[in-house]
């Protein structure tokens, strides 16, 4: 080998020689890291936010509700006065009216007059000459003219006209069912003349006095009413009942109009020899009571009716139980 040649070999070992020893890493070992130094970190300021308050929502204050004020009693004016005088004098009309309608219906029934099929019953309500609708328009009429144009109305003992309208027609039709039974009245509980004139007479006598007692409660309320307003004492409807209370226990047109009833009906039926229960198949007639037992309840009741009624026309609370027979017993509700 030429020395040129080995030198450059000697060389090669050399330099490879320096390379494997200035490896970072040996075959098989792990190499120890450097450790990076730790960085403490500079503390971090905590800002705490600034909060924004919520306003407070002031609450509205709950103010005491103003009560409305309690009326002060006062009597009625003048104007006021007429209108409750109106709309009285107007349902005397219409309970006038209807009372006429019963007596007509019966002696048209009894005479075979009726055009069939319709009955005594249905006839009461079906106002077959116009006469009861008539007077029902003088109320509102009345009241539209009086009471409307008021301010304010009456205070007191005042509806208005369909209640004193609606209320004159029942107080007409409630003495028929307490004579003849019913709601409805069965016309075989009726006599024609055919059947028997003295009977149908009878009962028609009987029908009338009934009405026409009705009507003298009505007619002496109002009567009574209309001076009792101009007493400047009765000032409230408490006051007036007070008023009226006396009048429909005791009066002497009433005791006039009973004392008629009582000697119209023994004329006319004292004599017939039928059961009483057969004549006057209402509750007053039940159990055949002798006729003046019948009388006595029919005049009761012509009481309890009126002044039922007179109750639903002013807005009263009039003691109608003791009216009627001047007893507490429950007999008029």
């Amino acid at each position: 080998m030429s020395p040129t040649i080995r030198y450059k070999s000697i060389l090669a070992l050399v330099s490879v020689t320096s390379l494997v020893l200035t490896a970072p890493t040996f075959a098989g070992l792990t190499p120890t890291p450097t450790a990076t130094p730790s960085v403490t970190p500079a503390p971090t300021t905590t800002v705490t936010p600034s909060v924004t308050p919520v306003p407070t929502t002031t609450a509205t204050p709950t103010g005491t509700p103003t009560a409305t004020p309690t009326p002060v009693p006062s009597p009625l004016t003048k104007d006021q006065r007429k209108c409750v005088n109106e709309m009285n004098k107007s349902g005397l009309r219409v309970n006038k009216a209807q009372l006429k309608e019963n007596e007509w219906c019966l002696n048209n029934y009894q005479s075979e007059k009726l055009d069939p099929p319709a009955t005594f019953d249905q006839c009461l309500t079906q106002d077959r000459r116009g006469k009861v609708q008539k007077a029902k328009a003088k109320t509102e009429a009345g009241e539209a003219e009086k009471c409307d144009p008021l301010n304010p109305p009456p205070a007191f003992a005042y509806t208005d006209a369909a209640t004193v309208n609606a209320a004159a027609i029942d107080a007409g039709l409630g003495i028929n069912y307490v004579i003849f039974g019913g709601p409805p009245v069965s016309d075989s509980d009726l006599f024609t003349k055919a059947e028997s004139r003295l009977t149908a007479k009878c009962q028609l006598e009987m029908l009338k006095r009934a009405d026409r007692l009705e009507s003298a409660h009505f007619k002496q309320k109002y009567t009574a009413k209309k001076k009792a307003l101009r007493d400047e004492s009765v000032d409230s409807k408490v006051a007036l009942e007070a008023k009226l209370g006396s009048v429909l226990s005791s009066n002497s047109k009433i005791n006039k109009a009973e004392e008629r009833l009582v000697n119209g009906v023994h004329k006319r039926c004292d004599f017939l020899g039928r059961p009483t229960g057969k004549i006057f198949p209402g509750s007053c007639g039940a159990g055949n009571p002798s006729l003046s037992e019948v009388e006595d309840c029919v005049i009761a009741a012509a009481r309890c009716e009126a002044c039922l009624k007179i109750n639903a026309f002013d807005d009263l609370d009039l003691d109608c139980d003791q009216a009627d027979n001047q007893l507490l017993d429950s007999s008029c509700q």
